[in-house]
C-alpha cells in the first residue's frame, strides 16, 4: 500500500554498537529495527580526512519510523553514536513510498487468523490523532483507549513502557503543582510514561490521565458484563469510529455508558423475577 508517513533510518556503526543505537532510538519511541553485519570499504585517505582510525567491521541498523520523528532520532544518534564516539556512526534516512505489514486493523485480523496475539502498545508515538497520554491530550482520549476503543478492537493486552518517568526527578512538595518538568522525554513528549509523580514523603500522586485509564477499564468491564448475558455490544461510531476518529464529548461518552448500565440492570432485574 502507498505510505508517505514513514521513513527508514540507516545507522552504520562499528561492530557491536548497533544494539546501543537501538536503545537510543527506543527511548524516543522507535519500536524496533533490523541489524545487518557489514564491512566498510572506505578509501585509505578517509581516515586522514576524519582524523580517526576507521574499523572495517560494521553493523547496519535499519528502522522504520514516522516521518515526524525522523529528525529527533537522527540527532540523537549523532549525539550519542557519531563519528567522534567509539561507535563512529553515521546515519541517514530515505522515504518509504510503499509499505506492507505496518500495524492496523486489517493487519491485526490477519495476525489473529494466524494464531498470534495483538496488543496495544504506546511509547511516545504514534502522535495524535492516535491516542496518547501526553499532558496536552484531552484526558478523555486515555479513557477511550482503555474502554470503548478496546471494546471495539479487542486487543489481547496493553503494553505500556513506563508509569513513573519524569525529567526533574524532584518530588513535588507543595501546590500549586507547577515546580516540575512536564516533559518526560525529549524533545516534546510531555507526560508520556508518567502516570504518577512523586509527592511529599515519596507518596505517589496519581495523574488525571491515570484516573481516566481506570475509568476506561470500568467502561470495558461494563461491556464484558453485558456480553455475559448474551448480548452483542456494538460501539457506536459517534463514540469511536476508528483509532484516529473518536468523540471528545464527555457527556456523549457518559450517555453511552449509562445505556450499557441500563441494559445490565434489565438483565439483573429479569433474572431476579425469574428466580421468584
Amino acid at each position: 500500500m502507498t505510505n508517505n508517513n514513514h521513513e527508514v533510518i540507516f545507522a552504520i556503526v562499528n561492530s557491536g554498537f548497533a544494539e546501543d543505537v537501538m536503545d537510543v532510538a527506543r527511548e524516543l519511541g522507535v519500536r524496533g529495527g533490523t541489524i545487518l553485519n557489514a564491512r566498510g570499504v572506505a578509501r585509505e585517505d578517509a581516515a586522514a580526512f576524519f582524523g580517526i582510525t576507521l574499523h572495517a567491521e560494521k553493523e547496519i541498523l535499519m528502522m522504520v519510523v514516522e516521518k515526524e520523528l525522523r529528525d529527533t532520532v537522527l540527532n540523537a544518534i549523532y549525539k550519542e553514536m557519531g563519528m567522534a564516539k567509539k561507535a563512529q556512526g553515521i546515519a541517514f534516512s530515505l522515504p518509504v513510498n510503499e509499505a506492507v505489514g505496518l500495524a492496523g486493523p486489517a493487519q491485526a485480523e490477519k495476525a489473529r487468523a494466524e494464531g498470534k496475539q495483538v496488543w496495544w502498545y504506546t511509547c511516545n508515538i504514534p502522535k495524535p490523532p492516535y491516542p496518547t497520554s501526553y499532558v496536552e491530550t484531552p484526558v478523555i482520549v486515555t479513557r477511550l483507549l482503555m474502554g470503548a476503543m478496546t471494546a471495539k478492537y479487542r486487543p489481547d493486552g496493553y503494553l505500556y513502557y513506563s508509569v513513573a518517568n519524569w525529567s526533574s526527578r524532584r518530588p513535588i512538595t507543595s501546590g500549586p503543582y507547577t515546580d516540575w518538568q512536564a516533559r518526560s522525554l525529549p524533545p516534546d513528549f510531555n507526560g508520556d510514561g508518567s502516570w504518577v509523580y512523586v509527592g511529599p514523603g515519596g507518596i505517589p500522586i496519581p495523574t488525571l490521565r491515570l484516573e481516566n485509564y481506570r475509568d476506561g477499564l470500568e467502561d470495558y468491564a461494563y461491556v464484558k458484563l453485558l456480553e455475559s448475558y448474551g448480548e452483542k455490544v456494538e460501539i457506536p461510531e459517534s463514540i469511536v469510529k476508528s483509532v484516529t476518529e473518536y468523540t471528545f464529548d464527555a457527556g456523549a461518552l457518559r450517555k453511552w455508558r449509562d445505556s450499557v448500565a441500563d441494559r445490565i440492570e434489565h438483565h439483573i432485574s429479569a433474572g431476579a423475577k425469574a428466580g421468584e
